[in-house]
This record gives structure tokens, sequence and C-alpha cells, in this order.
């Protein structure tokens, strides 16, 4: 490939890559029209490895990203909503997460580091975004948003 647009078409019209844009697509109109300001996160979530907190590395020690990697679990979520303190995110998970015994536990990981630092997370699967009408979205995400008392928003 010469161009990341190659990569990009190519990664598109394999079956070995699972996109999920147009489920992502589809979770965003929900998003805006419940007014809602969910954008795709420019920065990843960085979690300290040796106390598990939410932290921003200091990039002016770091020589490299692999050094990044060393200290800090990093998870870039699908959107985050904005304007909230710990952060709420959005997770569509589809059946990479499943596949093997890295995946799991990553994801696993992924869940119990959101939970610790009271990172609120609407869960979904790609499979049920697709199913539901956009109607049915709206419906789930608005009574999954009044529930104060569940840190985890899973679809049925």
């Amino acid at each position: 490939m010469k161009n990341i647009k190659g990569f990009m078409h190519h990664a598109m019209k394999s079956d070995k890559y699972q996109w999920d844009y147009p489920e992502k697509h589809k979770l965003l109109a929900a998003f805006n029209y419940l007014k809602i300001q969910a954008v795709t996160p420019v920065n990843a979530l960085f979690f300290n490895k040796v106390t598990n907190k939410l932290e921003i590395p200091d990039f002016d020690i770091y020589m490299s990203p692999q050094e990044v990697a060393e200290d800090f679990e990093i998870f870039v979520p699908d959107y985050i909503i904005l304007g909230k303190y710990p952060p709420e995110v959005v997770e569509i998970d589809g059946d990479v997460h499943w596949k093997n015994g890295k995946s799991v536990k990553r994801t696993n990981l992924r869940n119990e580091l959101y939970e610790e630092n009271r990172i609120k997370m609407y869960w979904f699967t790609k499979k049920q975004v697709f199913d539901l009408s956009l109607e049915e979205l709206c419906m789930e995400i608005k009574g999954k948003q009044q529930d104060q008392n569940n840190r985890y928003f899973f679809l049925p």
C-alpha cells in the first residue's frame, strides 16, 4: 500500500477486518437526537499501571510510545461524552472482544479500570446497535442515563 487511503480501502474490503462504522454512526445519531454531545476521542485514556488511576502522562519525560505503554494501560473508547467528570464513555464491542483469551482479558481489564475510576460506560454490542431502530436506541440510552446508581449502562 502506497498511502493511507489505499490501506483503508483494502482493509474495508477485506473480510479479515470487521469495521463498525455503520453502528458508530447510528449510535452517534441517537446521542445527537437526545442532545448529548458525544465525540470521537482525540486522545486515549491512560491508567497508571501501579496505582490504576486515570492520569495524563507527562510526555516530556517519555522518549517513545513504548515507554508510555510500559507505565500505562491505554484504552481508546469509541466515544466520550463531553462535559462530564469523571468521564462517561461509549463502547461498542464486536466479536473481536470475545474471540481469544488475550482479547477477553484486555476487555475485562478495561471494564475493571473504568469501574475503579468511576467512569460511566454505555456498553453496546455491534449486533444490538444494528438490530435496534433509532427510536429504540434513543429510548434505551435515555433510560440508562436516568439510572444514576448503575456504573455500567448495558442494553438488554
